[in-house]
């Protein structure tokens, strides 16, 4: 059993900026200019000077994002934030989503039509730029509950660059689509789709190379919906979610960071007592991701504080069960990547750093004829640019259908590697004649009913708006959106 590693609070004088708030702010204020959200702050009392957990001379910001039919006020009153905040020197922003659907954010399927993603980091921005918090860029991180933990997922993906590490508690997949999927059981072909989302979100913000240096904690509680307790509902909480979209999140970051395969469970335990299983994956030997499976907890944001009890279901918050604020600040700040007391990995003598290689953004599905060899580069912090050293392997033939693994890799002058396999589908162009049926419906409504396969479905919407009407025609078992049978 692991003992999560606590450290008695500090008692700090009140040394902040006269310009500066210490503890929450006066009032709920609009961050992130004018389309921006209402958004707490807390700025811990305490100094810099003399706390051990303070990295690099600058204090940590942790953007916390609340679940529908949740507020930000459930999480500034509930979400057990002031003592870590003081503890870690850790500075605390948890803006409102102020969505009608109801109260959501937006990450329907990661195209974030009402830009709270972009908003999200207009906030990051103005708080990172206000000298008086002294917030380190290098040791932002966001969280989230359920579209919250959702909405997490989605900027690790396309701002990587901007949040060194996140929490995603009860979060569907990145790529995956709240308005009919978010309760429902995870889809076939989940993974492959998220980790295509993920890579064309990352590609598409031009910061793919960041995800190398990004940690990534997923979490769940064993009673919410098809996990361990599901059914039995504990305090605070409901079983509503299916506890595998966060298992799917966990394999989607490990393809983005190419890091180890996870450890076998081990369980964990916080200082009063609530055990939850952890399993690890690492890449050149650090942490990198953390699957937590919080026993008796369900769908809630778990504080974990251990104090007075919430009826169940009341505000979403868990407060009896494992304390995973505390344990998620603690695994950050001792695995951030990209901070000198962190967990950044030391060089390989002679301080050589691994090569970086990015791939063209996904999905990678083809007609027969088309050139269907996607294009990557690389690049070295001693050697430059590599992309003309990037070596493809793999049986790739675009003027016949199928499915095709490539693996490509790239070695610098000192011997370090870097490599990513991805499977390429060459679709037929062939077929012809009258169809058997026809039948309209959204992408999404062809994709459930399985009439289109995860690439056929992110095609379709790409195409046509996940939400619109398609007409598909079947010919034989193959469906297609060309009545003349094109695809087929």
């Amino acid at each position: 059993m692991k003992q999560i590693k606590t450290t008695a609070a500090v008692v700090f004088g009140l040394t902040m900026s006269a310009s500066v708030f210490a503890g929450w702010s006066a009032n709920e204020d609009r961050l992130g200019g004018p389309n921006g959200k209402m958004t707490w702050v807390y700025t811990p009392n305490s100094p810099i000077s003399g706390n051990p957990h303070i990295i690099d001379g600058k204090r940590a910001l942790m953007v916390n994002l609340h679940g529908c039919a949740q507020s930000n006020e459930d999480l500034k009153n509930g979400g057990n934030w002031p003592e870590i905040a003081e503890e870690y020197g850790m500075v605390v922003a948890i803006p409102f989503a102020e969505s009608s659907y109801p109260g959501c954010w937006d990450y329907n399927l990661a195209n974030d039509s009402s830009n709270h993603a972009a908003v999200l980091v207009d906030i990051v921005d103005e708080l990172v730029a206000n000298s008086g918090l002294n917030i380190d860029p290098n040791q932002v991180y966001v969280s989230g509950l359920s579209s919250g933990g959702a909405m997490t997922a989605q900027l690790a993906c396309e701002y990587p660059h901007v949040f060194a590490g996140i929490g995603s508690v009860a979060g569907p997949s990145v790529g995956s689509d709240q308005d009919g999927e978010a309760l429902g059981d995870t889809p076939a072909g989940n993974v492959s789709r998220g980790i295509n989302k993920c890579n064309a979100l990352a590609n598409a913000s031009g910061h793919a190379s960041a995800l190398q240096t990004q940690i990534s904690s997923l979490a769940l509680g064993d009673h919410d919906r098809n996990g361990s307790g599901s059914g039995a509902y504990g305090q605070g909480t409901i079983s509503l979610v299916d506890v595998e979209w966060v298992v799917d999140n966990a394999l989607i970051m490990k393809s983005m960071y190419a890091s180890s395969g996870l450890s076998s469970a081990i369980e964990i335990v916080d200082e009063d007592g609530a055990t939850a299983d952890e399993q690890i994956s690492t890449k050149n030997g650090k942490e990198v991701i953390s699957i937590v499976a919080m026993h008796d907890v369900g769908h809630a944001w778990p504080t974990g504080d251990k104090s007075a009890e919430w009826q169940s279901g009341g505000a979403y918050v868990n407060k009896s069960g494992f304390e995973y604020p505390r344990y998620l600040t603690d695994w950050l700040f001792s695995n951030n990547r990209r901070v000198t007391g962190g967990g950044t990995p030391p060089p390989p003598p002679g301080g050589n750093n691994a090569p970086v290689l990015s791939l063209a953004a996904g999905p990678y599905v083809y007609d027969e004829g088309q050139s269907c060899q996607p294009g990557a580069t690389a690049t070295d912090a001693e050697d430059g640019s590599l992309t003309s050293s990037i070596s493809v392997s793999g049986n790739l033939d675009c003027n016949t259908a199928g499915s095709y693994q490539l693996t490509y890799s790239v070695t610098d002058s000192a011997g370090a590697s870097d490599a990513e396999t991805i499977t390429v589908t060459v679709n037929s162009t062939g077929g012809g004649g009258s169809f058997d049926e026809s039948t309209s419906g959204t992408c999404t409504s062809h994709y459930s009913a399985g009439r289109l396969d995860v690439s056929g479905y992110l095609a379709c919407g790409s195409a046509n708006g996940y939400s619109s009407s398609v007409t598909l025609y079947r010919f034989g078992s193959c469906w297609t959106e060309d009545s003349n049978g094109g695809g087929c």
